[in-house]
């Protein structure tokens, strides 16, 4: 199964790039609004044009993963709904134990007429940020019930569309056959072994970084695609993955090169915070 064919909305290409490297930000920031003007900066810092970067920016806007707010003539971005909370769920799970499987996944039943088209895309867009996988057309699984984190979707539902939530109930080896389809783990566990060897490789070359420019690009080269990657696959009991499932070694690697390149990138960005706050 190819994910980025089953899950073309989490855009895990260059747009899919582009976009976690604002989150990406936020995170070396240490806070949850930061100038609009920093992370235009900080993005062509990153090698994107400045004309590139206020498209994403006003893109992110639109689609509702960016809030803004106005203080006086400085104005601060916020991520937004589910896509903020799926890299908040990110940082959050990176040393946190995987739940208990309980015997049954919570289930999404969709059906939504090519009229409503955009709802559709929209919805399923933000359930597979949240931690949904897609079964099948039409059914959307979690380890547990997600629909919290979808409520403002959800309300917007056209008339024409129905929503079931359900309990599916699955003996163990068929949960780890749904699981398997549902998230498309045999290639992610193969992203994810690239991603480790990858990193590995990077550590030994690599010694602590100045504060700059410099070492915030190489930074974002060595985890945004491992970052942006493990959104393909939530917190999922261990029950259900794949013998020697790489994840926890991919989360180990991605904190040793945080501890490696995090301190000065920090620093840099925040000094360019405080200067635009002054």
């Amino acid at each position: 199964m190819n994910s980025s064919a089953t899950y073309p909305e989490l855009e895990t290409g260059e747009r899919g790039r582009s976009i976690g490297l604002v989150p990406f930000l936020f995170g070396l920031a240490g806070t949850q609004s930061v100038p609009a003007k920093v992370i235009n900066h900080l993005l062509v810092d990153l090698g994107m044009s400045a004309a590139a970067a206020k498209a994403q920016l006003a893109r992110m806007r639109q689609r509702g993963q960016l809030t803004a707010t106005r203080h006086g003539r400085t104005v601060d971005y916020q991520l937004a709904g589910p896509f903020g909370e799926s890299f908040h769920r990110i940082r959050s799970g990176m040393g946190a134990s995987p739940p208990e499987w309980r015997g049954s996944f919570h289930a999404l039943l969709y059906q939504v007429p090519e009229s409503a088209r955009a709802f559709r895309d929209h919805f399923r867009r933000n359930a597979l940020l949240v931690g949904y996988g897609l079964l099948q057309q039409g059914v959307l699984i979690a380890p547990a019930d997600r629909t919290e984190s979808l409520a403002a979707i959800l309300a917007r539902r056209p008339s024409a569309a129905t929503i079931y939530p359900a309990t599916l109930h699955l003996a163990l080896p068929d949960a780890r056959s749904a699981a398997a389809a549902a998230w498309a783990l045999p290639e992610i566990e193969q992203r994810y072994l690239r991603h480790c060897h990858d990193l590995r490789e990077a550590l030994a070359r690599s010694a602590r970084p100045e504060p700059g420019a410099a070492a915030l690009r190489r930074f974002a080269e060595l985890v945004n695609g491992p970052m942006i990657d493990t959104l393909l696959a939530p917190s999922l009991p261990t029950e259900l993955l794949p013998k020697d499932w790489p994840g926890r070694q991919l989360f180990e690697l991605i904190g040793e090169v945080n501890g490696r390149y995090g301190p000065a990138t920090s620093r840099y960005v925040r000094d360019l915070i405080e200067q635009a706050r002054s």
